[in-house]
């Protein structure tokens, strides 16, 4: 399963050592610009934008979970 995980802090770095060994991270999100485009492991840091960018890629996910 495709997540996305908000926050990129210590809970969002520790989000990512939990959940990357049964989800597919595609990136996590941040409300700190000078996040931006940096990384957490692999995964970059983008802004809350791109959840918007792809909402209806993410709609169709959350449809077929459930």
């Amino acid at each position: 399963m495709d997540i996305v995980i908000f926050g990129s802090g210590e809970v969002g770095k520790r989000a990512v050592q939990l959940l990357n060994k049964d989800y597919h991270i595609l990136f996590l999100v941040d409300n700190n610009e000078k996040k931006w485009e940096s990384t957490v492991e692999e995964y970059r840091i983008k802004s809350p934008e791109e959840i918007r960018k792809n909402e209806c890629y993410f709609r169709r996910m959350l449809r077929l979970m459930k």
